[in-house]
């Protein structure tokens, strides 16, 4: 009856220590973001083919489509899109065609099915002309960068969660660790008693 009256606290003590070091260590870490929040993308432009890419890759997610068709129409950048052909997408939605929404959403980007000989032009937002010469900046010279090597609120913060969730392991290592029972083969032979080693 002592044995296990002193084995629960200790197996108690455990646990206690095992769950603090978890709900520390989920405490430190960043809120992940939720999935369900829409895009913060303010180009109908780009919220139309995301629209064609979920129409593509997860044609069952219905839902999802006509939130990405909603917001093009509602979004405050709409150039480069014929809203229009948007509309019809979502009445094809609507209807339950897929690949008239698909058709009319690539249309209203601008973007149609290659029928040329030659390579065919990138669908997606052309960039500017890369810079050259002066414009690339390379005639100034920058001072060197010296980086800041004392520590600030940040890395003292880290270092002490750093501390606390190792301490916990370290003692239990400590505590928990086993004695040695290793003995000398030639003790026992000699004198016929075992001696432990120290």
């Amino acid at each position: 009856m002592y044995v296990v009256q002193a084995v629960v606290p200790r197996q108690v003590s455990r646990v206690l220590l095992m769950l603090a070091t978890i709900a520390l260590v989920l405490a430190s870490l960043p809120l992940a973001a939720n999935a369900d929040e829409p895009d913060e993308s303010g180009k109908s432009h780009d919220l139309v083919l995301q629209a064609i890419s979920f129409v593509v890759n997860t044609p069952r997610n219905r839902e999802m489509i006509a939130g990405r068709i909603e917001d093009a129409l509602e979004a405050p950048d709409k150039s480069d899109t014929d809203l229009t052909k948007v509309q019809q997408a979502g009445q094809a939605l609507r209807a339950g065609d897929l690949r008239t929404t698909c058709q009319l959403l690539q249309e209203a980007i601008g973007a149609h099915g290659y029928t040329g000989v030659n390579a065919p032009a990138p669908i997606r937002e052309t960039l500017p002309a890369p810079a050259t010469g002066v414009q690339t900046g390379t005639h100034v010279v920058v001072d060197p960068l010296t980086p800041n090597r004392t520590p600030d609120s940040g890395d003292i913060a880290v270092l002490t969660v750093s501390g606390l969730a190792v301490a916990p392991g370290l003692l239990m290592v400590r505590r928990d660790r086993h004695r040695h029972t290793i003995r000398l083969g030639s003790d026992t032979q000699t004198s016929g008693k075992a001696r432990p080693v120290p």
